[in-house]
Order: structure tokens, then sequence, then C-alpha cells
């Protein structure tokens, strides 16, 4: 679903839609902890990095990437 809302809303000329890639790949690089899911009654694994899907974002998107956003050490 992530994936499909970057590619509506990707706007280059927008401020609030030209980094939705971005946003994509930091959630693929870092994705949030998840005590941030609220009160779920069930047991969740500490979510993992998804390093093949970040590089498939660069892959097909790099050209709509901000490079000077993106810091990927944070996430290593």
């Amino acid at each position: 679903m992530a994936k499909e809302y970057c590619h509506r809303h990707y706007d280059k000329d927008t401020d609030r839609n030209k980094d939705v890639y971005l946003s994509l790949l930091r959630m693929y690089l870092s994705p949030p902890d998840v005590h941030c899911l609220g009160p779920i009654k069930m047991e969740l694994s500490e979510p993992q990095a998804n390093l093949k899907a970040a590089l498939h974002v660069l892959e097909l998107h790099h050209s709509k990437l901000n490079t000077a956003k993106v810091d990927c050490t944070t996430a290593l």
C-alpha cells in the first residue's frame, strides 16, 4: 500500500509530495518500533530492515530521491 501511495502522490514540484519515495526508503531501512502501533493484544517481533525492498526503491526511483537527504548510515 505504501508503494501505491508513492506512485499516486509523487510530485516533484510540490514540497509535501516530492519526498514520498524518501519516506518509503526510510521506512524500509528503519521500520517503526512495534510500540508505535499502540496497545495490541498480540505478540509481535521487532521489525527488521528490509534491505532488498530498499534497494529496489533505489533502483527504480533513484531519480525521484533527493540524495542530499538520503542518510543510510543511521539505519545500519
